[in-house]
């Protein structure tokens, strides 16, 4: 946490970090998050040349409070490295978050060319064995922070085949031990929405932690009204909520690594999949209900801790109420062990 704290000097412990959600953390919402004390990530998204992508990005310097930065993620498959190397010179972002590369070899090279640049890498992994394979790799040494998600818990984008954060973020901490990469901080991603998850990835050996589900339905989130309203009224995640590749291939998404698939609230889109209803016929319904912005079939993604979140409210509040959830949770929990 102190490594984070200095690298990242205007914010607070624990620290709280929104992830770069495509089409929901924009500018907004990454600088009220940074502003309240977290670091906010913006999600540049599917291009780097999305002239409204850009345009919004500009804005954030208007809407940070002094001293304060924030991020910028990159879906590596599909950016241009000379446009990644470009945004990130021009706006100077306090870290970079890489995101699903295509293979080892682009990210390594992603990585060596970012090792030019003053501005501290973040890169997402679900496996020990991924880890391992960015920190021996080449470009390894630019790392300073890996991600680390828990597929089996994690909304949106992920690995197909991943564990939980519970046993994942242990075993890269003990990873980093075991090479004496002292210069590397572990956060943690997937599943934590409320102050108790923040909480138990900070026992686990985080150093901080990253929501996604949470930030969604947040008054400065570029979700849409029925995103957020399905969002907050979700419950049961665990089982409320899958791992598929079904909803890209029917928003037209399907492009992502074979290794990816996006966890999303099941729906009538899904179900009918299941009962064998013709992917063709599934993709004309999803077609009529973007019309209508109608999410009893469209793609709503979160993960499995979707249940807990119960109120839209400002990205800073949020933020705030997350730190003294976990700081008091930590707290009682000392007191009961007789620590305090």
């Amino acid at each position: 946490m102190a490594q984070l704290q200095q690298h990242y000097p205007w914010t607070q412990t624990p620290l709280i970090v929104s992830a770069p959600m495509r089409t929901v953390s924009g500018a907004a919402l990454t600088a009220a998050v940074s502003n309240a004390g977290g670091l906010g990530f913006f999600g540049a998204g599917y291009s780097l040349s999305d002239s409204a992508v850009l345009s919004d990005l500009s804005t954030l310097p208007t809407r940070l409070s002094p001293g304060a930065s924030y991020g910028l993620g990159f879906l590596v498959f599909r950016s241009d490295l000379r446009d990644a190397l470009s945004l990130t010179t021009l706006h100077r972002p306090a870290a970079v978050w890489f995101f699903a590369p295509a293979d080892a070899a682009q990210l390594h090279e992603w990585l060596c060319a970012f090792r030019a640049l003053d501005t501290r890498v973040w890169v997402q992994v679900s496996s020990v064995r991924e880890a391992e394979q960015v920190l021996c790799g080449q470009g390894g040494g630019v790392v300073s922070v890996l991600v680390a998600q828990g597929a089996a818990d994690a909304g949106g984008h992920g690995k197909v085949c991943g564990g939980s954060v519970i046993a994942l973020v242990p075993e890269v901490v003990d990873l980093l031990a075991e090479k004496g990469r002292t210069d590397v901080a572990v956060v943690a991603a997937g599943g934590v929405v409320d102050g108790r998850g923040v909480a138990a990835v900070l026992a686990l050996g985080a150093g901080a932690a990253v929501l996604g589900t949470r930030f969604v339905a947040c008054e400065e989130s570029e979700a849409s009204r029925g995103f957020r309203e399905l969002v907050v009224g979700s419950a049961d995640g665990g089982v409320g909520t899958v791992r598929t590749r079904l909803y890209d291939n029917l928003r037209g998404t399907g492009f992502w690594p074979a290794e990816y698939g996006g966890r999303a609230i099941i729906n009538e889109s899904f179900r009918d999949a299941e009962k064998g209803v013709a992917e063709d016929k599934n993709a004309e319904l999803y077609a009529q209900a973007v019309t209508r912005n109608d999410f009893t079939r469209l793609t709503a993604f979160a993960g499995t801790g979707v249940g807990l979140v119960k109120e839209v409210l400002p990205a800073a509040s949020i933020v705030e109420n997350l730190r003294t959830q976990a700081r008091e949770v930590l707290r009682q929990q000392a007191v009961e062990l007789g620590l305090l």
